[in-house]
């Protein structure tokens, strides 16, 4: 049970870093999507799945910034 717990974890964290990317895409972010990606595919889910919110909010915070 837990080997099945850790592949969904693994499946929620690459999701919620795809999920980042395509939203730093939408809103002409695509630098910061990219670096984001390669930091995954260079570290592994496990070591990368905070920077998703903090780009996250770096991108909200940017989006007010120029409303």
């Amino acid at each position: 049970m837990a080997i099945a717990r850790r592949i969904i974890n693994k499946f929620r964290e690459k999701h919620a870093i795809e999920h980042t990317a395509k939203v730093l895409r939408a809103i002409d972010l695509n630098n910061q999507a990219e670096d984001l990606e390669e930091a995954y595919a260079r570290q592994g889910a496990s070591s990368v799945a905070g920077m998703g919110d903090t780009a996250g909010r770096a991108s909200d915070s940017s989006i007010t910034q120029t409303e």
